[in-house]
C-alpha cells in the first residue's frame, strides 16, 4: 500500500512554501508507505507520494518520468500486466530506466494518450502531469480498489489518497456534508461522489479527471463500467462454468504474484480467500505466509490473528 497527494495552482506559479506544504501532505500518509517518499513541483503542479516498496526496490522511486521528462507520475497500487505492457512499449521504441510497474504509466500515456488506462490490469490511483500539453490527469482503477479524493476550488485543485492529506493544506473548509452524514448513518457509507465533508469529493471507480491548466475546468469521464451480461454464452453446463471460473482465478492469482518481497495472504475464513491462498501455496509452497483474521471472535469485538 502506498499513498499519493498533491495540488494544482491554476495560475501556474509555484511558491517557495509549496515544498513544505507538499511535504506536510505526504507525511500524513506515512502509514501507507514507510519505505520512502518522493516529490515533484513544477509549472504549478505539486505531486508527492509515500512508498511501500514491492516491485523494483532499488530504482522504483517516484515520481517516475519519461525519456525527456515531459511526463511525470505518482501512483498508488500495482499494475499486474506491466511485464506485457513493457515489452509492447519497448518494441515501439520506448526506453525504460527502471524495472518498476509505475514506468509503464508514463510510456503508455506517451503512446496511447488517455486511452492508456484501458490497457491497465490492476488496482491504482494515478496522478499524471503532462508538461508539454499543460494537463493533469487523475485516474482511479476500474472497481475503485484504491481511493482518491479531491477538492476542486476556483484557483486550485487538491488531491490525495486520504482526506487527511487534503486537510493538511488548511485550504479545506471542514463543514459537514449533512446529506452525506445522513447517508452514512443509514447505510454505513457515503455513496456516489460525496464524502462527509462538503468541499471534498471522491473520484468514482473507473473514472478519470482531466484538468487543462490553460482552461482549468474539470472534465470527468467514465472510462470503464461493468459490462452487461451477454445474451448468449458458450458455456452450457455447471462443469463448464466451474472449469472456466477456476481457470480465471488461477490466472488472476498468478498475475498478482510478481513481487521483490515475500508474498503473503490474509484469510477471512471464507471460501474465496481460502481458494486464493491454496493456489498461492501450490505455486510457491512454504514461502507463503498466511494470516487468518477473525473479526470479533465470539462476539468479543476484538480482532484475533492466527499465523501459519
Amino acid at each position: 500500500m502506498c499513498g499519493i497527494a498533491g495540488f494544482i495552482r491554476f495560475a501556474g506559479e509555484n511558491r517557495d512554501s509549496d515544498h513544505a506544504l507538499l511535504g506536510k501532505m505526504v507525511e500524513t500518509l506515512f502509514h501507507r508507505g514507510p519505505d520512502e517518499s518522493g516529490q515533484d513541483i513544477r509549472n504549478g503542479v505539486a505531486m508527492g507520494m509515500r512508498r511501500l516498496s514491492i516491485i523494483d526496490l532499488s530504482s522504483g522511486t517516484q515520481p517516475i518520468y519519461n525519456e525527456d521528462r515531459t511526463i511525470w507520475t505518482v501512483f498508488n497500487g500495482e499494475i499486474y500486466n506491466f511485464p506485457d505492457l513493457k515489452q509492447d512499449l519497448q518494441s515501439r521504441g520506448h526506453v525504460f530506466t527502471t524495472n518498476t510497474d509505475t514506468e509503464v504509466i508514463v510510456h503508455g500515456y506517451e503512446e496511447w494518450g488517455e486511452d492508456f488506462v484501458q490497457r491497465l490490469n490492476g488496482m491504482f490511483a494515478i496522478a499524471l502531469h503532462d508538461l508539454a500539453n499543460r494537463t493533469v490527469i487523475l485516474v482511479r482503477d476500474h472497481l475503485g480498489i484504491k481511493p482518491l479524493y479531491f477538492s476542486y476550488q476556483p484557483n486550485r485543485l487538491i488531491f490525495g489518497s486520504e482526506i487527511k492529506a487534503l486537510l493538511a493544506t488548511d485550504w479545506i473548509n471542514k463543514d459537514i456534508n449533512r446529506t452525506g452524514l445522513a447517508e452514512f448513518m443509514a447505510w454505513e457509507y457515503v455513496p456516489g461522489r460525496s464524502t462527509l465533508l462538503a468541499g471534498v469529493e471522491k473520484l468514482l471507480p473507473g473514472e478519470m479527471l482531466t484538468i487543462n491548466m490553460d482552461q482549468p475546468v474539470r472534465q470527468l469521464k467514465k472510462y470503464w463500467d461493468i459490462p452487461g451480461s451477454p445474451k448468449q454464452s458458450s458455456v452450457s453446463s455447471t462443469e463448464d462454468w466451474e472449469d472456466r471460473i477456476f481457470e480465471q482465478v488461477q490466472k488472476s492469482t498468478r498475475m498478482q504474484m510478481i513481487s521483490d518481497v515475500p508474498l503473503g495472504a490474509f484469510l477471512s475464513g471464507g471460501v474465496d480467500s481460502s481458494v486464493v491462498a491454496a493456489l498461492l501455496h501450490k505455486a510457491i509452497g512454504d514461502q507463503l505466509t498466511c494470516v487468518f483474521v477473525d473479526n470479533g471472535l465470539y462476539g468479543s469485538g476484538t480482532d484475533v490473528q492466527y499465523r501459519f
